[in-house]
């Protein structure tokens, strides 16, 4: 380990602490007093450039400080100004007040792509007897006017249809007739005139005579 510290600050502080005990008899040290004395010359002159350091440190801080404030200033008197003169285009219907203004016109909406398929479906048996739907999709969120069409197809029945619709990524199915074995899902999601891919069938039994693949009560229980 350095005697020294280098760290430019603890250095200084290490021979300021040290001086005194130097000046007070450089001979019983080694040193003459000229040596001491330059030593005392160099310390105060690395203190003194310390200080300005600081001083023009601190100054540099508040100037940024400063800049900073004044510059989010500008852009947000600035940015209501270009709010204005796009309002102002919008309102006469004239596309030559951007390049009047030099800015650039509003870019058309992209539009926004079909949402996903509906996957990671799960199907549980409520005490009611209803079927319980949970899914996942993406690109599908509410907001966005994605719903989601549900078609069924009992085990008497040759072909889907359409039971209902959800906005939500969740649906509860209460039709189920009586003495119904079994059932299949799908799930499609749509947006206006764009759908999804058609979701894997998933098969929900009500006895043992149902479906063998995937069944809908968590860990393929069946209803009594």
């Amino acid at each position: 380990m350095a005697t020294v510290p280098n760290r430019k600050q603890d250095m200084i502080t290490f021979f300021a602490t040290r001086l005194p005990a130097w000046q007070a008899d450089p001979a019983a040290i080694g040193l003459s007093a000229e040596q001491v004395a330059a030593l005392g010359v160099r310390l105060q002159a690395a203190q003194d450039a310390a200080g300005v350091q600081a001083t023009k440190q601190a100054e540099a801080k508040a100037a940024t400080e400063a800049s900073n404030t004044e510059a989010q200033s500008l852009r947000g008197f600035g940015g209501s100004l270009i709010n204005v003169i796009r309002a102002f285009a919008e309102a006469s219907d004239d596309p030559s007040v951007y390049s009047a203004a030099q800015i650039p016109a509003p870019a058309d909406p992209t539009p926004a792509p079909a949402p996903g398929m509906p996957t990671d479906i799960t199907a549980a048996i409520d005490n009611a007897g209803s079927i319980d739907l949970a899914f996942k999709a993406e690109n599908a969120q509410p907001h966005t006017g994605t719903f989601f069409e549900i078609r069924r197809k009992l085990d008497t029945e040759s072909a889907f249809t359409l039971i209902g619709t959800s906005g939500e990524k969740a649906y509860s199915d209460a039709t189920i007739p009586a003495g119904t074995t079994s059932a299949v899902y799908t799930i499609t999601a749509r947006r206006g005139e764009l759908s999804s891919g058609t979701s894997e069938n998933i098969f929900v039994r009500f006895s043992g005579a149902g479906n063998p693949g995937v069944q809908g009560e968590a860990g393929g229980q069946q209803a009594a």
